[in-house]
């Protein structure tokens, strides 16, 4: 069995938050760099890898939003790393500067 609608929708939503990520914090703005996808679907998850070039930023250094807090005292942005957390079971970060910046997102298979 492969991924249900909820899952799909999980991981292409984490997947566009990655990229406008990408864009805005690695390349400052749309146009400005590539970003190279490579998706390997294995027996029991997929794995899809983001590769750019852009300026590092590492994801995992940044802290869980505060959702508890009312609208008027949260940060207008920053919750698409926090979605990107929620949807998928597995993110991994690294940064070189001659390969570029490695973004790996895993989501595993619930039905095995």
């Amino acid at each position: 069995m492969g991924f249900d609608d909820k899952e799909l929708y999980a991981i292409e939503l984490a997947v566009d938050e990655a990229c406008s990520n990408i864009i805005e914090h690695a390349y400052g703005g749309e146009g400005r760099g590539n970003i190279e996808c490579t998706l390997e679907l294995c027996t029991d998850e997929i794995r899809i890898n983001l590769l750019d070039h852009g300026k590092p930023f590492d994801i995992t250094k940044v802290p869980e939003p505060k959702i508890d807090q009312p609208l008027e005292k949260r940060k207008i942005r920053g919750l698409g790393i926090y979605l990107m957390r929620k949807m998928m079971d597995e993110i991994r970060f690294q940064a070189d500067p001659i390969e570029g910046n490695h973004l790996l997102l895993i989501k595993r298979k619930k039905d095995i």
